[in-house]
């Protein structure tokens, strides 16, 4: 049986055993984690040059006050990884920061994700032309270090599993516009 400990609404434990706001108040286990939370060593000059185009290739960087600066994707790439070496938490930094934009631009798009999705999984399987789009850009400046650091066959396998990633978000923004819901049978396949 675990301890349970009284949290308010905002998920912070209590300071009085009869809360103020008992509505909002709920029992929640205390959760461990057994491991020790490790950071790599790399966060602090990270994080100072986190961006989509985080080698200053010509990318659009993501402005200190925008919601993609706030997530801190250095500091997630740092803690996620704390063994690599710069280059590949730079990499994975870009690539959350990138997927954190793309994912904002199809909400904001409003047409849904099939207007912006043409020519993504060109840019990364052949060096595709970018044009003038600076989220495709950003992924021609991605695609040499990922080849870089996985190769040629693992790129062809990543560029795959992009393309399923891409069917799988067009299909669920057809369900979220026609208000359907798949059953769990067909949302597991």
């Amino acid at each position: 049986m675990s301890k349970l400990m009284t949290h308010g609404a905002l998920g912070h434990p209590s300071k009085s055993e009869a809360p103020a706001h008992t509505a909002f108040t709920r029992a929640r286990p205390v959760l461990s984690c057994p491991f020790h939370s490790r950071m790599s060593p790399q966060r602090d000059r990270l994080s100072a040059r986190t961006s989509i185009g985080s080698d200053g290739s010509g990318c659009s960087t993501i402005r200190s006050s925008s919601p993609a600066r706030a997530a801190r994707f250095g500091e997630l790439a740092a803690r996620a990884y704390p063994d690599a070496s710069l280059e590949v938490l730079e990499l994975a930094a870009a690539w959350a920061s990138w997927l954190f934009v793309r994912d904002d631009r199809c909400d904001e798009w409003g047409g849904g994700i099939e207007e912006i999705d043409g020519g993504e999984s060109r840019v990364l399987s052949d060096a595709a032309e970018a044009g003038p789009d600076p989220l495709k850009a950003a992924l021609a400046d991605l695609r040499p270090r990922l080849v870089r650091l996985g190769g040629d066959a693992w790129m062809g396998r990543f560029v795959r599993h992009l393309a399923e990633y891409f069917d799988a978000c067009a299909w669920e923004e057809q369900n979220r516009r026609s208000r359907r819901a798949p059953d769990v049978t067909t949302y597991v396949e």
